[in-house]
């Protein structure tokens, strides 16, 4: 797991200074070693975190026998033994991945390349001979790659923050990723923050030809929503658990210790249990977030001790988010609005101080095995729920008396209006217009019709909905974050692409039968874990952030940055802290405050 950083120019020559000084701003994503690369024109720049072959063969930017291909590569190919037999005619020199993706690269070319690889991954190829460079991310997005592109500079890294420093960026706020931050509270991909700087999606690639000095973009891989695999569910069962045994255990190869992140939940507690029958010595670690009521704390403790794991648990409360709230969110390029950022930099940070560089994670289970609350809700028997919400008192009231009721109600079946308010209740686009003055005549589900490309979204899609958007651009973005701002890899077994496209491609009926969420993985979960972490209620990684900024929060927005730079007008910010009852969106408002004071207003 590492960062990576570089420059490609069309006319001018690289400052070495500064590109060192990209390079060193994301320092904290692998402190264990840095390479560093310049020609005239370019320049390759890498922070190494060593989890495979610890030794100096792992040092980039790494080259072939020749020297004329290189990579920086950030990721774990989980597989790499395995394409490693397939290419007997080069001799390696280095027991690692790095490796073997050039070797790789240079017998099958990189779609094909891409297309046998089973990891987490971002890298560039700066093929000389070619006078091409290539840059590539994973399936899932669980590795960043962000860019900037003018025609004449192709600057990349994994965080914005390294691009910032070129000296070449003039910082524009992309006035859409502002709406789309206030309304999904996350900026989601292709779109940054800021003007002429992109994400690259999962599953794609670019390619910059340096002669021509163009850019073009290739999809590799697109999960499809096929449903069509029919067979008896114990058959469906039994596939689902060889898989998700091979992730974890592919997931367990490492030159160093690798412990997991335990809830208590069935996601987490599946996934410690199955590392376990591997590692009969593996760590759990837990936050126990203050007040009670959003702890989990418990169900991880009596998890651990029927399993004989070690487990080691930090409480964190109003003190700790004070302590670390301000640091914390300056690791953030973007402003990013989910509650649960400081309790998960903390436990990253738990673990970093135990001195475990590596965990297995359980995100992703939620959105591959139909796992969220809000899927619960998107049907005709929660319809009034929807409508409460959308429709004032007194007319909800006179249609709630007309016996075709939950008729009239199944008509906003499949809307993605009801579909996001059942999510969550976010700013109108009405609302971010009167604050900032702009001009937007999007309709709030905008994102979500440019993710799937049509109007609506029906039951059985939510998942794959939500495995494009709130999956990639939310929880994993926010791990990713938090967890190498202290140097820690995050490893993701049910986002395993083998698995993936297995359970995406079974009839609905399985996977949601009785109208059960995660009907299909709980059956194999009982098999590995106590029933009452299996059958509990869902409660969310989730934190009382209100609660924890304090009584002076109004007072700070009204006297703070935005309103000093005139991006929203002091009466405006006034009236909105007046009005606003939503804790929400009140939170959305201060993380813009803190984003903007630390990027914008320096």
């Amino acid at each position: 797991m590492c960062g990576i950083v570089g420059q490609f120019s069309k006319k001018d020559g690289i400052n070495e200074k500064i590109a060192k000084k990209m390079l060193a701003s994301i320092n904290h994503r692998g402190p264990d070693d840095s390479g560093f690369y310049r020609e005239d024109k370019m320049f390759l720049g890498h922070n190494r975190l060593s989890i495979l072959d610890l030794s100096e063969a792992g040092h980039q930017p790494m080259w072939n026998s020749d020297n004329t291909i290189g990579i920086i590569f950030n990721g774990e190919i989980y597989n790499f033994k395995e394409i490693k037999k397939e290419l007997v005619e080069f001799k390696f020199k280095s027991r690692t991945d790095t490796e073997v993706i050039i070797c790789a690269y240079q017998k099958w070319g990189l779609k094909k390349t891409l297309e046998k690889f089973n990891g987490m991954f971002s890298f560039c190829i700066y093929d000389k001979k070619k006078n091409k460079a290539f840059f590539a991310r994973d399936r899932m997005g669980i590795k960043p790659f962000v860019y900037y592109w003018d025609n004449n500079n192709f600057i990349f890294s994994s965080e914005l923050k390294a691009i910032l420093c070129s000296n070449l960026i003039k910082k524009e706020i992309n006035k859409k990723a502002v709406l789309d931050f206030f309304i999904y509270r996350y900026v989601p991909s292709p779109r940054t923050i800021f003007e002429n700087i992109y994400k690259l999606d999962p599953g794609n690639f670019l390619e910059l030809d340096l002669e021509k000095f163009e850019l073009k973009k290739e999809c590799y891989w697109k999960l499809k929503n096929k449903r069509d695999i029919d067979m008896k569910e114990e058959k469906i069962e039994e596939e689902i658990e060889k898989l998700i045994k091979d992730s974890v255990d592919l997931r367990l190869i490492s030159d160093i210790e690798v412990a997991t992140f335990l809830s208590g939940g069935i996601d987490s507690s599946l996934i410690t249990s199955l590392a376990k029958e591997v590692n009969p010595k593996i760590r759990a670690f837990t936050i126990d977030i203050c007040p009670k009521k959003y702890s989990e704390a418990n169900y991880a403790r009596s998890f651990a001790q029927a399993k004989n794991i070690k487990n080691k648990i930090s409480k964190v409360g109003q003190k700790e988010f004070e302590d670390n709230f301000d640091k914390i969110i300056k690791f953030y390029d973007e402003p990013f609005a989910d509650s649960s950022l400081v309790p998960t930099y903390l436990l990253c940070k738990l673990v970093k101080d135990s001195n475990i560089k590596c965990v297995l994670s359980g995100d992703g289970g939620d959105e591959v095995f139909y796992g969220y609350k809000w899927y619960g809700h998107f049907n005709k028997l929660e319809s009034r729920k929807f409508l409460e919400k959308i429709l004032p008192k007194n007319i909800l009231l006179f249609i709630s008396k007309i016996p075709n009721f939950k008729l009239i109600s199944f008509l906003f079946l499949e809307s993605l209006e009801r579909y996001r308010r059942i999510m969550f209740d976010r700013f109108s686009v009405g609302e971010i217009n009167e604050l900032f003055s702009f001009n937007f005549l999007e309709s709030e589900d905008y994102m979500f019709k440019e993710k799937i490309g049509k109007e609506t979204v029906k039951k059985e899609e939510l998942n794959y909905l939500d495995f494009h958007t709130f999956m990639v651009d939310d929880i994993l973005y926010k791990v990713d974050i938090a967890s190498m701002a202290n140097s820690v890899e995050v490893r993701v077994p049910f986002l395993d692409h083998r698995l993936v496209e297995f359970v995406f491609a079974i009839l609905f009926k399985y996977l949601y039968k009785n109208n059960e969420l995660k009907h299909l993985l709980k059956q194999v979960a009982k098999k590995h874990i106590p029933k009452e972490n299996v059958y509990r209620e869902k409660k969310g990684f989730s934190a009382p952030v209100i609660q924890w900024i304090g009584k002076d929060f109004k007072k700070a927005l009204l006297s703070g940055s935005l309103v000093k730079h005139g991006f929203i007008d002091s009466n405006k910010m006034k009236l909105f802290l007046e009005r606003e009852s939503n804790e929400s969106k009140v939170w959305q408002m201060y993380i813009f405050e803190k984003w903007f004071s630390n990027y914008m207003a320096v």
